[in-house]
């Protein structure tokens, strides 16, 4: 979970740089660089979405695995019986 927290970090800072590169792009009427930067950007963003889906996906699952083992009672276990030849 951690490791996912840390691409989503590093793609949204990859989004920020790119919206800042293409708006000085668009500035700058550099309308070669404004296509590629739009692609690049639409890329990025398109797999930050699918990074955030994924995180939601499984922060739902272990919310829901962790209700699971909540509802489930431990025995307790006997390691040794009182009764055997080692007392």
């Amino acid at each position: 979970m951690q490791q996912t927290q840390s691409h989503v970090r590093v793609l949204n800072n990859l989004v920020h740089d790119l919206q800042v590169r293409y708006k000085r792009a668009v500035d700058n009427n550099l309308r070669s660089y404004c296509y590629t930067l739009q692609l690049r950007l639409e890329t990025a963003e398109s797999i930050l979405n699918l990074y955030q889906q994924y995180t939601a996906q499984k922060a739902e699952e272990l919310d829901a695995l962790s209700n699971s083992l909540d509802l489930v009672e431990a025995e307790p276990v006997m390691f040794y019986d009182s009764d055997s030849e080692w007392d």
